[in-house]
């Protein structure tokens, strides 16, 4: 028998996906200290998710434990496939392949599959819940994440090779 989804139990993932995605950021940062720009913004962005899962965690006490607030199926596919992904699915997560990333286009691009995954969870999780401030603007957040990492890996793309290259 497959484990209920509830709205607590989705919120629960959203915590723990923020608390990966500090870690993650932080890990990036120390990888890329050597580059003052890319580390700054790896250590920038663990600094939002770190405050995410304060949010989150708000929201989740806003949330009554003795309501199950079970989901209709197409919800729990969604959820289901979402937590089936490698970001949500293991003890390691987003952590998979940080240290073979050899460059910063590998490291901007991990970043960016993570927060493309964690997006896709908000939007599930603000079409669970319905219209919610604080959850409308975690998501609108997270969209800013998304822009702005495809910026820097637009950038970073664009300059031309060094030398030996």
């Amino acid at each position: 028998m497959q484990e209920q989804f509830t709205v607590r139990k989705s919120l629960e993932l959203a915590v723990v996906t923020e608390e990966m995605g500090a870690k993650l950021y932080e890990q990036l940062a120390a990888k890329f200290a050597h580059d003052r720009e890319l580390g700054s913004l790896f250590e920038q962005l663990a600094l939002e998710e770190q405050d995410h899962h304060w949010q989150f965690e708000s929201l989740l006490e806003l949330t009554p434990v003795d309501d199950p607030g079970e989901l209709d199926s197409d919800r729990v596919s969604r959820l289901r496939k979402l937590a089936a992904f490698q970001y949500f699915s293991s003890k390691e997560g987003p952590f998979v392949g940080v240290d073979e990333i050899g460059n910063e286009e590998e490291g901007l691009e991990h970043a960016l599959t993570f927060e493309k995954a964690t997006l896709e969870l908000y939007l599930v999780l603000s079409d669970i819940l319905g219209p919610s401030v604080p959850l409308d603007a975690l998501v609108n957040t997270e969209r800013a994440h998304v822009a702005r990492l495809q910026d820097v890996l637009a950038a970073l793309r664009t300059l031309p090779a060094a030398p030996g290259d």
